[in-house]
């Protein structure tokens, strides 16, 4: 196994360095305060260029869900504020607010691809 190294750089973060191989970067973040009005925020369709496809965001049973297809609908789950892992899917998505407005940018990584950008259509 290579060696590790953890340095700390701030109060709230550090990274742990693997010789020869890559450096992970960590930072502490705010857990959500999970409510309606904050699920809320982000609900409606979202639509990627790269994968020409449309995502819808909703609520359900008091959790924010997303549907992929006509019947392949994933809870997620809320991993840190505006972050979320998809159950049963496998990969994350957070949501990063565009300008001033209300609309939001999604981003989903999974195992076979990173951050792709899904656009507020609503």
């Amino acid at each position: 196994f290579p060696s590790h190294d953890i340095e700390f750089m701030q109060p709230n973060s550090f990274a742990n360095i693997i010789a020869e191989r890559d450096t992970i970067r960590y930072t502490k973040v705010a857990a959500p305060a999970v409510t309606n009005l904050y699920l809320q925020k982000f609900v409606g369709n979202y639509f990627s260029s790269e994968t020409n496809a449309t995502i819808t965001v909703f609520v359900k049973e008091g959790k924010l869900a997303i549907k992929l297809k006509p019947n392949a609908e994933y809870i997620l789950l809320p991993t840190y504020q505006d972050g979320f892992t998809i159950l049963g899917f496998g990969g994350n998505l957070y949501f990063q607010k565009k300008g001033k407005g209300q609309s939001y940018t999604m981003k989903i990584s999974i195992s076979r691809a990173r951050n792709i950008t899904y656009q507020s259509v609503n």
